[in-house]
């Protein structure tokens, strides 16, 4: 089992593409000599737009507060990470993290998408996940 460390970085790229008839997203990472991408999930099918992929671009976008996805390429970040796998990332300054884990978690089960915006306007921490200092979660 790989170590969970916290690293900062700068994103490079930002994709939504089809690949194999399913939209994905990926965020380059640049670390400063290595790479690495956050993302690589299917977020939907082809010509059938899904909460998921709607979800992610929300939890981005106000996570990193910007207007625009493009946006975030240039901006330093902060992530968590294993050797083999990005799997939080965050605001550079604040506190404030997308975690995929916590958003695909709450989308699994059917009909669960009312469920999912009526939580996040409530508590805008649904898609923003906060850490203690000790902790990488």
């Amino acid at each position: 089992m790989s170590d969970v460390i916290r690293q900062n970085a700068t994103i490079t790229s930002v994709e939504i593409e089809i690949q194999h008839g399913v939209y994905t997203i990926s965020i380059t990472l640049d670390y400063g000599g290595s790479g690495q991408v956050f993302g690589g999930y299917c977020l939907a099918k082809e010509k059938d737009p899904s909460p998921l992929m709607a979800a992610w671009i929300t939890g981005l976008m106000e996570t990193f507060e910007v207007e625009r996805l493009s946006d975030l390429k240039g901006l330093p970040c902060r992530v968590v990470a294993t050797h083999m796998k990005a799997k939080i990332i965050g605001h550079y300054l604040k506190d404030k993290w997308f975690d995929p884990a916590i958003v695909n978690t709450s989308l699994d089960e059917s009909n669960q998408a009312e469920r999912f915006w009526r939580n996040r306007a409530q508590n805008k921490e649904f898609t923003a996940r906060s850490f203690n200092n000790d902790k990488t979660g």
